[in-house]
Formats: C-alpha cells, sequence, structure tokens
C-alpha cells in the first residue's frame, strides 16, 4: 500500500502576535504559515513551496522546524477546558540534501472529518462544526522540533489476509 502524498496549500498571510493574544507557543521572532488539509494523508512541503509564498529555512533553522494542530477535532466547548485549547505539536519527517539544505519535510495530516481511534480499540466517528478545512500551522526557529520516529519492517510471513469485513 503506498500512501498519496499531498502537496500543501498556503494561506499567505502571516500569523502575528496581534492575530490571538492568549497563543502561548507564539512569539513575534517566528513565522507562523497557515497549512490546508482537505483530505487525510501525507503531506508535503519543499522548499521551492516556501519560495513561492516568499519564506527560505536556513540550514542552522532546520532543526527547529515544528508543525502544530490538533488532528482535525473541534477544541472542546466546556469553560474548564479552554485553558488546554491549544495546538499540539506534530512529529514530523524532515529530510536534507548533500549539502545540509531542506528537501522535503512530510507530516500526516488529518482532516476536520473522520474518525478517531482510542486506545482501548475503539473508534469514533467526528465532523468538525464550524470548518470544512482542517489547518496546521508551520514554524522554525527556537527549540528543536519533534520528529517522526522510523520502526523496523515486521519480520515473518503473513499469516493472516482480510479481503472482506462483513461485522458493520
Amino acid at each position: 500500500l503506498i500512501p498519496k502524498i499531498y502537496n500543501s496549500s498556503f494561506d499567505k498571510r502571516r500569523i502575528t502576535e496581534k492575530d490571538n493574544k492568549r497563543e502561548k507557543i507564539q512569539s513575534t521572532d517566528k513565522v507562523w504559515i497557515k497549512i490546508k488539509v482537505e483530505k487525510e494523508g501525507l503531506y508535503k512541503i519543499t522548499p521551492s513551496m516556501l519560495a513561492d509564498i516568499g519564506y527560505s529555512i536556513n540550514k542552522e533553522d532546520i532543526p527547529t522546524i515544528k508543525i502544530y494542530g490538533n488532528g482535525g477535532l473541534e477544541l472542546s466547548e466546556n469553560v474548564p477546558d479552554a485553558l488546554n485549547n491549544k495546538l499540539n505539536e506534530q512529529n514530523i519527517i524532515v529530510s536534507t540534501n548533500s549539502s545540509g539544505d531542506l528537501s522535503q519535510l512530510l507530516f500526516y495530516g488529518s482532516p476536520a472529518n473522520g474518525f478517531e481511534y482510542f486506545t482501548n480499540g475503539g473508534f469514533r466517528h467526528y465532523i468538525n462544526h464550524y470548518s470544512d478545512n482542517n489547518y496546521y500551522i508551520l514554524t522554525w526557529k527556537g527549540s528543536s522540533g519533534k520528529r517522526a520516529i522510523a520502526r523496523k519492517s515486521p519480520e515473518g510471513t503473513v499469516v493472516n489476509r482480510p479481503t472482506t469485513y462483513t461485522n458493520l
């Protein structure tokens, strides 16, 4: 199964301190770029895509690249939860070329509608009632960003290859 990789689309408006005074992860010396996610899948951002909107990331800043988002889920409407409403940093894959310059970065994006998996094994369908699209925020500078960790492929023979599912 080969995943589809989508090219990211950007909101060209720069997010500044004035846009959201309560956001604690935001600082004025950083660039914040809004990334629109319409479908579930892997999203790719290349240096040429950033250059098209007027940005470039220096070699020194590559370890600090971060992407924030909430995975398409709505923020809680409960008043006591308001202090916990924040963007979550996503694990990303950052690739560089032989000279150390940014080659691409990949992240997994969830849409505004989909399924949420619970650790106990259950699923829940969710619909974001406030938007048809989900958005992630790309930034760099400051502390090091989260990175996805490669996992070793399972070894051995596949013993079960389901072809149908009837328990609906």
